[in-house]
């Protein structure tokens, strides 16, 4: 038991912050300039790494986006699980789906 907890309270690697650090400059930067007016070199700057360094996280501006969308969707899905899931067994289901989506489009704002 106590390994895992051990696990879950782990200090993320310095890759691992700065995988999520090129993540969140490229969620940034798509949503500033869009995917077009975006490059990798833009995003490595943002992020305050290398361009060559980028590529030791990221084959392309395509995973990039695959990745930012797939890191907004799982923020979003659990934003709302446990916003409803706090309402406890006896919420309506009219409550139950106010609150699922007002925390949706918390998450999404």
């Amino acid at each position: 038991m106590a390994n895992g907890r051990a696990q879950t309270l782990r200090t993320p690697r310095k890759s691992e912050r700065t995988r999520q650090a090129v993540i969140d400059a490229a969620a940034r930067l798509f949503a500033r300039r869009g995917y077009a007016g975006t490059n990798l070199s833009d995003i490595a700057a943002e992020a305050g790494i290398k361009t060559g360094s980028l590529y030791y996280h990221f084959d392309s501006k395509e995973q990039l986006v695959y990745e930012v969308l797939r890191f907004g969707t799982a923020h979003s899905y659990e934003n709302t699980r446990a916003a409803v899931a706090a309402l406890g067994p006896g919420a309506t289901a009219t409550l139950a789906l106010r609150t699922a989506i007002e925390a949706h489009l918390d998450s999404l704002h």
